[in-house]
């Protein structure tokens, strides 16, 4: 039985006072709420001694086994076959940067390269410059603008067209909740031999993430989205990778997963992460669970049980709102097509001056493009400075969704909207 609020009690923010409100975290998209265990344990791996790899002394022999714990912890969380697959940096936007140059280099003039118009940046930007310096065309999988999911027609007409070599894709948009069909992807891109690159850095906080069902050659995300601490993951398929050389330097070994690793890691992050999966496991047990697939899979359930609650909800309430648009998935059928994250936009309001007024209310929630221009640019909400995000997480709870609306609701009355927000 999942019991948010015996969740909540891991978590000492959420009982936290800021300015004399007790706060309501919205911005789950922009980072995660830490629980105790994730900070202590980093502060005892801290405090007990640190070192780097390679001695013969305890403190170095903790840190290899700390790696090593961090990468079998990853490899039950997204199921990959060997921990050889996994690799860590600094974020995930760092290595997605480093590892888009070493696969550039198998690309040529003629060759086309497919991002998407829901990505964020960290997906487009690295590719679009190694395509440039590659002499390689870019094609962008457009969105519905009703329903914000992407138009997969268009990219197996892409296909069709040929001279595809890679696609670059978002398991689900961090600015709209809208999740990606990466079944019928992969199935595209595999009947016309593309590398896939994942990103999984929103999708992975609510759903079950299994690499092998996927089928991709790259997948990355970052600890912070996860409860964890700010450290990049890369998933990266044992078969793909021996179709590239990495770009490294001669500290690094030219064997995976550390060939992707460049310089010292950051050792206290990899504790924090291994913790964090530890306690998502450990939701679905009224014990400490030990750290296998199974409770992983029994706890993400849960949640997802849980957040699909939370959607339907703020769903229901904010159809209620006339003054406030909804982009993206509405529908309460289509309601598993969607994260727990939310654009919104009110008619000539600045979506600052709402996330400020918001703010002041005691519900933190963020504003922009969230470095997704083109989802903004093709919505034309370019004027009201982007959308007004609102993202929760598993241990959120209902009366938050209704005092997140009741705020909302008295930002858009008719006296509030006759005057500043």
């Amino acid at each position: 039985m999942f019991d948010v609020n015996q969740v909540r009690r891991s978590f000492p923010a959420l009982s936290q006072s800021y300015a004399g409100k007790s706060a309501i975290f919205a911005d789950a998209p922009g980072g995660t709420q830490v629980p105790s265990i994730v900070a202590d344990s980093m502060k005892e791996y801290m405090l007990t001694g640190v070192s780097n790899l390679g001695g013969f002394y305890p403190t170095s022999l903790k840190t290899i086994d700390v790696m090593q714990a961090a990468r079998h912890g990853v490899k039950l969380l997204i199921n990959a076959e060997d921990e050889s697959e996994i690799s860590f940096g600094q974020n995930m936007t760092s290595i997605t940067f480093s590892i888009s140059q070493a696969i550039a280099k198998t690309w040529q003039k003629g060759d086309v390269i497919v991002v998407s118009e829901l990505d964020h940046e960290a997906n487009i930007s690295p590719w679009v410059d190694a395509a440039n310096r590659a002499g390689a065309t870019v094609k962008y999988i457009p969105f519905n603008q009703e329903t914000c999911m992407l138009d997969l027609d268009t990219l197996a007409e892409y296909l069709q067209q040929g001279g595809v070599k890679f696609l670059a894709i978002t398991l689900a948009s961090n600015i709209c909740g809208s999740i990606t069909d990466i079944q019928k992807v992969m199935a595209y891109a595999k009947s016309y031999n593309v590398q896939v690159y994942v990103d999984a850095v929103h999708f992975i906080a609510h759903h079950i993430v299994d690499v092998k069902e996927i089928g991709c050659d790259w997948l990355a995300f970052s600890g912070y989205k996860i409860c964890g601490p700010h450290i990049g993951v890369l998933y990266s398929n044992a078969k793909t990778t021996n179709t590239i050389t990495p770009n490294k330097i001669l500290p690094a070994p030219q064997t995976r997963p550390f060939c992707y690793e460049t310089g010292t890691q950051n050792f206290e992050a990899m504790v924090g992460l291994t913790r964090a999966i530890i306690h998502k496991a450990s939701l679905s047990s009224t014990k400490d669970a030990s750290l296998d697939r199974s409770s992983i899979i029994q706890s993400m359930l849960m949640i997802k049980t849980h957040e699909s609650r939370l959607k339907k909800r703020l769903l229901d309430k904010l159809s209620m709102l006339e003054r406030v648009n909804i982009h993206g998935v509405k529908d309460q059928a289509e309601i598993d097509r969607r994260t727990p994250t939310f654009a919104l936009s009110i008619p000539d309001k600045s979506a600052h001056e709402v996330a400020k007024s918001l703010a002041n209310r005691g519900v933190f929630a963020g504003s922009g493009n969230f470095y997704v221009p083109k989802f903004v640019q093709r919505m034309a909400l370019e004027y009201q400075g982007g959308v007004v995000r609102l993202g929760f997480a598993y241990y959120n709870t209902e009366d938050e969704i209704d005092q997140v609306v009741s705020h909302l609701s008295e930002l858009t009355s008719k006296k509030a909207l006759s005057a500043k927000l």
